[in-house]
């Protein structure tokens, strides 16, 4: 296995995470849409929104 090498001079990002309440009528829907949102996330290889 290849070692990777980094790069001494990248630069810092400063992120922030922003959450919005959002009122639902339909619970069990909800749940049903954000578990399908996560599934997609990770099938395209962006486990790290886990």
């Amino acid at each position: 296995m290849k070692q990777q090498k980094h790069d001494a001079s990248a630069t810092r990002v400063d992120m922030k995470l922003e959450v919005d309440i959002i009122p639902v009528s339909n619970v069990e829907r909800s749940k049903l849409f954000v578990a399908s949102v996560v599934l997609r996330s990770v099938w395209n290889g962006l486990g790290s929104l886990l």
